[in-house]
């Protein structure tokens, strides 16, 4: 029972129409739900199942090489790859100031 709610952890779905509407078009991109199936080595089942439930997170960044970027890891996962880099992240990237 304890696996149950980890998986359903691990995926968003019915809670997030958007993720689920980018989901959608990767389908569309790649042909439909067998081709998209074929480019992920899983079968068309598997794909209704992520239409239903959401995408695993070990499945975001294949599908969106599977569409070429057309569908990104953002869109399909925004709950763990946020779209805004996060305070500490600009901190990284930001320059010192001049002295």
């Amino acid at each position: 029972m304890r696996q149950k709610a980890q998986r359903r952890q691990q995926r968003i779905g019915r809670d997030d129409p958007a993720a689920l509407a980018a989901l959608q078009r990767a389908v569309d991109i790649a042909g439909g739900q067998v081709q998209l199936a074929r480019k992920l080595e899983v079968t068309y089942q598997f794909v209704q199942k992520m239409l239903r439930d959401g995408v695993p997170a070990e499945r975001v960044i294949q599908i969106e090489q599977a569409v070429g970027g057309a569908v990104t890891r953002q869109e399909l996962r925004p709950d763990i790859y946020p779209r805004e880099p996060s305070a500490f992240a600009r901190s990284l990237t930001a320059t010192p100031a001049a002295d």
